[in-house]
């Protein structure tokens, strides 16, 4: 690293959600204005074909907000990380966070020093859950939410784009980007992470770079933790597959995963009658997560797609 400060950029994509970006941006400017370890800048890449995010970005940098606009309207999450990729090629390294997602205190600069001093390609860290309302037991008993940690500079095999800074020279040296096959599935940023470690990445955690998730009403409810939990499980088994090292491995990869699919979909449902008679709400969740679990990786295997990114007018 030479001896002036690290260009970063943190790139953030939105789809149709002003309001979450709105809120977003401000606590980021301000841990951008106050990072010492590196000069960064914010771009926002927009994924909307109708550029509905290019009205906030002008309201933001009329009010003296220091933001690069960039508007991608091809579909897809992948596409849209690729621009932010293409947005940042000149940095030294690129930072990734959500646009539901607000920055702890001190998360950009904990991000940068753990980069700096482990001289690594990438760190990750956690998220933390905050529910607009209450949850009932059953959200909480099927422990989707609950706060991923490991101890700091732990080597990790993969990431997510919700709280991940990457070096762009690992990105240059190995030409690796978000690949468009996960662009309306989600997956793309496992499938990069992933792929990234097997060239020789070295991918960290930081359990104190902390990003905190505003979890609506609408997310906290039995259904839509079902149905992602299940689209998840679906984009991590189809990457398996895809990855596998030859035709027949890829065979017997899509078989196991048909087979273990199939037993947790009758051990799920098996538990949930048990929930039922019982009562017992910590069960009924873990049950139903296993059946969604199931049917993710079931589906994979005999290569059905579960669109999380689906468009819409």
């Amino acid at each position: 690293m030479p001896n002036e400060l690290p260009h970063v950029a943190i790139t953030m994509c939105t789809f149709r959600r002003p309001e979450g970006l709105a809120r977003a941006v401000a606590p980021i400017l301000e841990q951008v204005a106050e990072c010492d370890r590196a000069a960064v800048r914010l771009i926002i890449i927009d994924n909307d074909p109708d550029a509905s995010a290019q009205q906030v970005v002008a309201e933001l940098q009329a009010q003296g907000a220091e933001l690069t606009y960039v508007h991608e309207p091809r579909p897809g999450i992948a596409a849209a990380r690729n621009a932010g990729l293409q947005a940042a090629a000149a940095e030294d390294a690129v930072v990734f966070i959500d646009d539901d997602e607000v920055p702890a205190p001190q998360w950009l600069q904990r991000l940068i020093d753990a980069w700096l001093s482990a001289g690594c390609d990438g760190v990750t860290g956690p998220v933390e859950y905050e529910f607009s309302s209450p949850p009932d037991r059953w959200v909480r008993a099927s422990r989707v939410f609950d706060r991923l940690s490991h101890p700091t500079g732990t080597q990790m095999p993969e990431a997510a784009t919700n709280n991940l800074l990457l070096s762009t020279e690992i990105l240059r040296r190995t030409g690796l980007r978000f690949d468009d096959r996960f662009g309306l599935t989600g997956g793309s940023d496992s499938a990069l992470t992933r792929a990234l470690v097997a060239a020789g990445a070295d991918l960290r955690w930081c359990d104190e770079a902390v990003v905190r998730e505003l979890v609506p009403a609408s997310r906290a409810e039995a259904g839509w933790v079902a149905r992602r939990t299940r689209r998840t499980t679906n984009a991590g088994t189809r990457l398996q597959i895809l990855t596998a090292a030859s035709g027949a491995r890829r065979l017997r990869t899509r078989a196991e995963h048909a087979g273990r699919g199939a037993w947790r979909i009758v051990r799920g449902s098996i538990a949930g009658l048990r929930a039922t008679h019982s009562a017992d709400a910590d069960l009924a969740g873990a049950a139903a997560v296993d059946v969604a679990r199931g049917k993710g990786a079931l589906t994979a295997a005999l290569g059905l797609h579960d669109v999380e990114y689906r468009r819409g007018r």
